[in-house]
């Protein structure tokens, strides 16, 4: 299932410095440490781009994208950096039930190479930067018509895969940055 990994660059990472790419692991830590709440705040990001009535007037939107792009980014240079193969959707993803049912629970409850796999196999490292780009501009302009996310089947995968990422950019951490 590894493959020998890519060499990536750091242009690859829209929202990494390049201090914090060729420190990814000091760079996981502060992100880890610094941000316990980051599901629920992904999470509402996602919704209150999506809903402009649940929209809260304190919320922060524009750093939570940044934060969102900074995790996609560890998370794109941490698969890259283990070897880990993409595959096919159908496998990833063949039924929502099945995949409630067979979660794996793992120090916090994410299995991190099965999820890199499915977050890169879902969507590649360019579309989930054009999804999030996408949800702010929908946020800013609610008449903004998402190309991206025009069927509500890409929604309940988005909105799992992006509020799970810091819980596994977390596990991955306390696991001393080793994926097992």
């Amino acid at each position: 299932m590894k493959k020998k990994s890519r060499k990536i660059t750091w242009r690859e990472c829209r929202h990494l410095r390049k201090s914090q790419f060729d420190n990814h692991l000091l760079t996981l830590k502060k992100f880890s440490e610094d941000k316990r709440n980051c599901s629920k705040n992904f999470l509402h990001f996602i919704n209150m781009c999506l809903c402009k009535e649940i929209r809260c007037k304190d919320f922060n939107s524009t750093h939570t994208y940044l934060e969102l792009g900074k995790a996609i980014d560890l998370a794109w240079l941490i698969f890259n950096k283990s070897g880990l193969r993409r595959k096919n959707i159908k496998d990833i993803l063949p039924n929502h039930s099945d995949e409630i049912d067979c979660s794996c629970n793992y120090l916090e409850g994410v299995y991190p190479p099965d999820f890199l796999t499915k977050m890169f196999s879902y969507q590649s490292h360019k579309d989930w930067h054009t999804a999030i780009d996408e949800l702010l501009f929908s946020y800013l302009d609610p008449s903004f018509s998402c190309t991206f996310l025009s069927y509500s089947e890409d929604l309940i995968p988005l909105q799992e895969i992006l509020s799970d990422l810091p819980i596994a950019l977390r596990t991955i951490h306390l696991n001393e940055g080793k994926i097992d």
